[in-house]
């Protein structure tokens, strides 16, 4: 019985709003410039932020500090003089996809790095480190899962 009051209550709102109409002659309201809403459109486009700067520096902090965490407990003889000198600036970085095929190669042959949407590999100096993170390091400070690889290349 429900569902018949429910039809009936959606009929008098239908009957309620096709009463109610605009006087004659304002169906289509118009005003002087019909291109008001382009140049809206564009302008709101144009005056955008670039969200991409906040988040590379928090992104550069994050993998900063990984490398912080990560080489002086892989490599204690020789990252402690890199280390002091090395600036978020200075840090070369990739964000890595399955798609290549050598990331394939690398998770075939490293079966313990739990490959997520956020790995990136770095280089600073003569590491390459391979960063795993949970959640998004563009996004959020945060320090990366235990599922790292260091590699020291013998040059820059």
């Amino acid at each position: 019985m429900s569902g018949v009051n429910r039809w009936i209550g959606l009929l008098a709102c239908v009957l309620a709003l096709s009463a109610t109409r605009l006087p004659a002659g304002e169906d289509m309201i118009e005003g002087t410039d019909s291109n008001l809403d382009r140049e809206f459109y564009n302008t709101y486009l144009d005056e955008l932020t670039d969200d991409h700067g906040p988040g590379e520096a928090t992104l550069r902090r994050n993998l900063l500090a990984s490398l912080n965490r990560i080489l002086p407990r892989e490599d204690p003889n020789g990252s402690g003089q890199f280390l002091p000198d090395l600036s978020a600036d200075e840090l070369r970085f990739q964000h890595i996809s399955r798609d290549s095929a050598f990331v394939r190669g690398i998770l075939t042959e490293l079966r313990n790095i739990h490959f997520t949407e956020y790995t990136y590999i770095v280089k600073a100096g003569p590491y390459l480190v391979l960063v795993v993170y949970r959640f998004n390091p563009e996004r959020f400070i945060q320090a990366e899962t235990q599922s790292h690889t260091l590699i020291q290349s013998a040059g820059n």
